[in-house]
């Protein structure tokens, strides 16, 4: 009897998690902040434990985790989660977000949620990053930089408050999605460095070059041939005027692909994958 196919995409703030079960076609998704402190194989195993309440069975659990870049790490979580499935593959997010978004076809892909980086591989099998440092060393145009660059503009109690959280990284993230609102949506009431919605556009806008200039970092480190396929993953992106904005600033070689899947539904359905 098969069992149930999970797969997961654990950032920096959230898992994302689909669950698969036989003879449905749509999985069932489901999202979870992580707890301050929470590593991923305490999430991943909350998240086990809760999908085989019932008695089901885990036939297979696929996982792209931010920061997994070494196959001994890989290796080594994927061993104490065994007890949990029959099968389990552990790679990087981004590896999961670049197959997810890409197919597994030679590709450049931008990621940017609480952190950043850019990952590809060109058509003779070679791979690259860029980025991906973590918030204290890069993460250029990561939720977390806007983050950092709009309170470094507020009075100086408001970015201790935000510095001296327990949450600090998540919390400043999180400030991302209201500038990125307020650039989209709001009305700008004078010209001139008061006014919040003026700020805000600066901040999102250099982020989207930022992201622009990974990109192409990243395409030097690898061997295309005429166009470039470049497709984005993360929330940053949702935002529609910053996706936008992202893709104006692109250097030309690039071909923009709209991702196919969410990493999380990729992951359920990814059994076999060469890498």
């Amino acid at each position: 009897m098969t069992g149930l196919r999970i797969g997961a995409d654990i950032g920096g703030t959230w898992l994302r998690a689909a669950i698969a079960r036989p003879g449905s076609a749509t999985p069932r998704r489901l999202r979870r902040r992580l707890r301050p402190g929470q590593t991923p194989e305490q999430a991943l195993r909350s998240l086990l434990r809760a999908a085989k309440r019932g008695g089901a069975r885990v036939d297979s659990l696929t996982a792209g985790i931010r920061g997994f870049w070494r196959r001994s790490d890989q290796r080594r979580l994927k061993r104490r989660l065994l007890p949990f499935a029959r099968r389990v593959r552990i790679l990087s997010d981004m590896e999961l977000a670049w197959y997810a978004a890409l197919g597994g076809e030679p590709g450049v892909l931008v990621i940017a949620g609480t952190g950043s980086v850019a990952y590809g591989r060109d058509g003779h099998g070679r791979r690259a990053r860029a980025g991906g440092l973590g918030h204290l060393f890069g993460d250029p145009g990561s939720a977390f930089w806007i983050g950092r660059t709009w309170l470094q503009g507020r009075p100086e109690a408001e970015a201790l408050g935000y510095a001296r959280r327990r949450d600090s990284l998540s919390a400043i993230s999180a400030l991302a999605n209201r500038i990125l609102r307020l650039a989209a949506d709001g009305k700008r009431r004078r010209p001139g460095d008061g006014d919040p919605v003026a700020a805000a556009r600066r901040i999102t806008d250099a982020a989207a070059q930022e992201l622009a200039d990974l990109a192409l970092r990243l395409s030097r480190k690898l061997r295309f041939r005429g166009r470039i396929p470049l497709s984005w993953h993360g929330g940053v992106f949702r935002n529609p005027r910053f996706a936008a904005q992202f893709l104006k600033r692109l250097d030309r070689r690039f071909q923009p692909h709209p991702p196919s899947l969410a990493a999380e539904v990729a992951a359920a359905r990814l059994v076999q994958w060469s890498r």
